[in-house]
């Protein structure tokens, strides 16, 4: 992860070191921040072969500087995923993922390899 300083008179970017478990590597996800906190949805890629759609939550903090998981006090599903409640879209990528108030998520739209979403 690299942060951008903007403020500086020059921008300049620098590592940001974060520990617990990271995503899967991927692209056409969402990131989107909620107060201290980026939620990553979704999106395309994976290990190696194994390329794939995902409909997977997870939670960088950005005061403690981790992803958030089971020693926070949450339930994770495959890769480090925070396991949600309810039904959750279907694994997609090219999404958005608006903030609504002061807390709903919206996810909208996308496409996983044989169709789009509304």
């Amino acid at each position: 992860i690299y942060a951008l300083e903007t403020e500086s008179e020059v921008p300049v970017f620098s590592e940001f070191p974060v520990s617990g478990t990271s995503p899967s590597p991927r692209s056409y996800h969402t990131a989107t921040l909620v107060e201290n906190r980026i939620y990553v949805f979704g999106g395309y890629g994976g290990h190696g072969q194994r390329r794939q759609n995902f409909n997977d939550l997870h939670v960088l903090d950005l005061e403690q500087k981790c992803w958030l998981g089971e020693e926070h006090g949450f339930a994770v599903e495959r890769e480090g995923g925070l396991k949600t409640e309810g039904t959750g879209p279907e694994p997609r990528g090219n999404h958005t993922a608006s903030l609504v108030g002061a807390g709903l998520l919206m996810i909208l739209g996308g496409r996983d390899t044989g169709r789009y979403f509304d």
